[in-house]
């Protein structure tokens, strides 16, 4: 067996046996997004890249062994030698910006099974110990890469859970113009369903600060700005910085 880690990801204990026993069950391609540790307060504002990177890969759903994932997790990857090689490995994605969705791809292109897990108590990293500019960059070179290999049913149903999270805001901010109690009281349930719902799945896949699920407008309005700016970066062909070295966009 091969398994491939990123150089900033720290195996819990009994974490290299737990991920052993799951190739031994499943077999195929085994892919671990590890659990996100966060240290810094503005670690926090990669919270809803990591909810939307686990909801576009396609198997976080009641559905998860029926549908095939878009593409693989890079940081946590096991599979045999002989799979491995099959596929051209690495080097088959050498040119690419997300080489471990490319991976994935030629994997199930291949129709070789892949399966993905979240890595809580079994692997973590912390994604941008550097600062928010690296945070930023790191962002910005890959979400609208990213975005383009998601099925379009679940880019829009993650479209319409974004846009819905605002509507309780703006029943809340609306009574004050027009003051309202039924509209009030809906916007705040709604709004505390969205802060439950939120805190939930950050707890599973990060220890996010209780703040983030809170005021998640406040991290959601950055998480689009990114993504737009993504956008931008990949339509206009702009280079980026990306741990001091300049990734080319126009090749």
């Amino acid at each position: 067996m091969l398994l491939f880690l990123d150089a900033d990801t720290k195996l819990e204990p009994e974490g290299l046996e737990k991920i052993a026993l799951t190739y031994l069950i499943y077999k195929g391609v085994i892919s671990i997004q590890p659990y996100h540790q966060i240290r810094k307060f503005y670690e926090n504002f990669a919270s809803f890249f990591n909810l939307v990177l686990m909801g576009s890969i396609n198997v976080f759903t009641p559905l998860q062994f029926r549908v095939k994932p878009i593409g693989a997790f890079g940081p946590c990857l096991l599979c045999d030698k002989d799979t491995y090689f099959s596929v051209g490995g690495h080097q088959s994605a050498k040119d690419k910006i997300l080489e471990d969705l490319e991976i994935g791809k030629k994997f199930i292109k291949s129709n070789i099974d892949l399966y993905c897990f979240g890595g809580k108590g079994t692997i973590n990293f912390r994604m941008y110990p550097d600062g928010l500019k690296s945070l930023i960059n790191g962002f910005s070179r890959s979400f609208s890469t990213g975005a383009k290999s998601t099925s379009i049913l679940n880019l829009l149903l993650i479209i319409l859970w974004i846009s819905g999270s605002f509507h309780p805001l703006t029943l809340m901010i609306g009574t004050i113009f027009n003051f309202n109690l039924l509209e009030l009281i809906t916007g705040i349930i709604f709004y505390l369903a969205y802060v439950i719902q939120i805190n939930w799945m950050l707890k599973r896949i990060g220890n996010f600060n209780f703040l983030t699920a809170i005021f998640y407008p406040f991290f959601m309005i950055f998480f689009i700005i990114i993504f737009f700016w993504s956008i931008i970066i990949s339509v206009f062909k702009i280079d980026i910085k990306w741990k001091e070295r300049s990734i080319n966009n126009k090749k």
